[in-house]
């Protein structure tokens, strides 16, 4: 939420159902909800009075998706006998 002054600012989560709520102060301001693999959705001119109450729903729309895959690894520690990820041990000397 960002209001007409920087200190009115807010940003608030929801809860598993979606459902958000914020005590702010009385203003204008201009609403944003986004959730990962969803297409954001902003509410701007959304005015909340004094002792007002004011609902304001979103409906995000879903982004096309697909799968990336791959294997991540570093290139070792100079000098040393083992890389860091993935993790492995270092050889032991034989007995």
């Amino acid at each position: 939420m960002t209001g007409g002054e920087a200190a009115h600012n807010r940003t608030v989560y929801t809860n598993s159902a979606g459902v958000y709520s914020a005590n702010v102060v009385a203003d204008t301001y201009s609403m944003t909800a986004s959730a990962f693999g969803f297409e954001s959705q902003t509410v701007a001119d959304v005015v909340v009075g004094e002792d007002a109450t004011v609902t304001q729903d979103f409906t995000l729309l879903e982004l096309p998706n697909t799968v990336v895959k791959g294997t991540v690894t570093d290139a070792g520690i100079e000098g040393g006998d083992f890389h860091g990820y993935p993790p492995c041990m270092p050889k032991l000397p034989s007995q």
